[in-house]
């Protein structure tokens, strides 16, 4: 995961309580294969998007000098709906900080 969106130990602390979570749903040793599976299919679509969402910022942040990154700018000044800058998305803000790793 790329560190865009600096959400690495976050993600591992998502991880843990996942699997904790769903390892606590099962009383059988035979039961493990499915849990994980379940661990992995809760998982996979966030971290995904986590981490499409960095490298997006990561590729937005780092134009060379010119009008792509002057487009960019204006954009961010502009501080509507159409901010490259994730950081500044109350929607993506909520989606990212507002996750329960138990329940979702």
């Amino acid at each position: 995961m790329l560190p865009f969106l600096a959400q690495g130990a976050a993600q591992a602390i998502e991880d843990g309580a996942t699997l904790a979570s769903e390892l606590d749903k099962i009383s059988k040793v035979e039961e493990i294969e499915q849990a994980l599976k379940n661990y992995q299919k809760r998982r996979m679509r966030r971290v995904q998007t986590i981490q499409i969402g960095a490298r997006s910022i990561g590729e937005t942040w780092h134009f060379p000098d010119g009008d792509e990154q002057e487009e960019r700018d204006a954009q961010m000044r502009a501080k509507d709906d159409h901010n490259p800058n994730k950081w500044s998305d109350q929607e993506f803000q909520h989606w990212l900080f507002g996750w329960n790793a138990f329940t979702d």
